[in-house]
């Protein structure tokens, strides 16, 4: 059986068989009661993502050793991003 939900001035809903609410639409529409149309959701518009972006490798400083940045650099290149851990309350 075919459904139809009804909605008052208050934003009550109620679900009454279609065939009860068709030939006394007059006296549901006397009582306040019309059609419920669900409202249009608009889907969230996805963020843009910039593949450009590129993090700045790093750069030999004053006082370090080549093999510390070499080190360092291998490091980076390995490097996973760090994902952010939840605090546990107290």
């Amino acid at each position: 059986m075919e459904m139809i939900k009804l909605v008052n001035g208050k934003g009550d809903i109620i679900e009454r068989k279609k065939i009860d609410y068709l030939p006394n639409i007059k006296i549901w529409e006397q009582r306040g009661w019309k059609p419920y149309v669900e409202p249009k959701v608009e889907p969230k518009p996805e963020p843009t993502i910039d593949y450009e972006w590129q993090k700045s490798k790093p750069i030999l400083k004053e006082n370090e050793s080549q093999e510390n940045f070499e080190e360092r650099l291998t490091g980076w290149e390995n490097a996973k991003p760090k994902k952010k851990s939840k605090k546990k309350g107290k």
